[in-house]
């Protein structure tokens, strides 16, 4: 998806501007926010909130902390696509992947 969001603004298809930044940027830090503290909740913290939401979800744990990760990827390529700055999508897609080694995949009984 970077890729073509890549080729897209190479090529002039999507006109470069400055549209919506602030916005985007003041909805991605509240986004970062969220989804770290929910994964740290989930590794460290132990809420009551964190708890409810694995019960009632039915997921494992790994999944919901692998989609965490891919929330922050998805929101970086969604500013990337909009902006044609590709540092939020790089810091995503690095905890997403990092997602993937704080939650690693076990049996579940």
């Amino acid at each position: 998806m970077g890729l073509l969001v890549w080729i897209a603004f190479t090529l002039g298809v999507i006109p470069r501007g400055t549209h919506l930044i602030t916005r985007l940027r003041v909805v991605g830090v509240m986004t970062w926010v969220y989804a770290l503290v929910q994964i740290v909740d989930m590794k460290i913290w132990h809420s009551r909130f964190a708890q409810r939401r694995r019960a009632l979800s039915r997921i494992p744990e790994a999944l919901e902390g692998w989609l965490f990760g891919q929330m922050l990827a998805w929101f970086g390529i969604t500013y990337y696509a909009l902006t044609d700055d590709p540092r939020w999508f790089v810091a995503g897609l690095v905890f997403f992947l990092l997602s993937f080694i704080v939650f690693p995949v076990r049996a579940e009984a």
